[in-house]
């Protein structure tokens, strides 16, 4: 079965990069490219579902995840998201975020 991109997709992809947003901050902490970790993630994710990604999918996933590390840093709670964070590291996660959104939404 393939995904589509309809509202299931959606909620898979904003469910997921909800929580992934938490992971690459953490990577990016420890000085680790969060590539590894976001793939790894959506394979795990998406065999347990016993779904078949597409670009398209995966294409949506980054996005959202671009957005929701950005989220994690700009919005609203972002004092209880990323105010552990100091400058520095803030900047690193605003660069990984704007360069993901840059690069997915070409």
């Amino acid at each position: 079965m393939h995904l589509t991109t309809s509202g299931v997709l959606f909620q898979w992809c904003s469910g997921l990069a909800y929580l992934l947003s938490e992971y690459v901050i953490r990577d990016l902490r420890f000085g680790v490219g969060p590539e590894a970790t976001i793939t790894a993630a959506w394979e795990g994710y998406c065999q347990a579902r016993d779904r078949h990604a597409n670009a398209e999918t995966w294409r949506r996933l980054r996005l959202h995840l671009g957005f929701q590390t950005l989220y994690r840093l700009v919005g609203p709670s972002r004092k209880v998201w990323t105010g552990h964070l100091d400058d520095v590291m803030k900047d690193a996660v605003r660069r990984w975020s704007t360069a993901e959104l840059s690069a997915w939404l070409q």
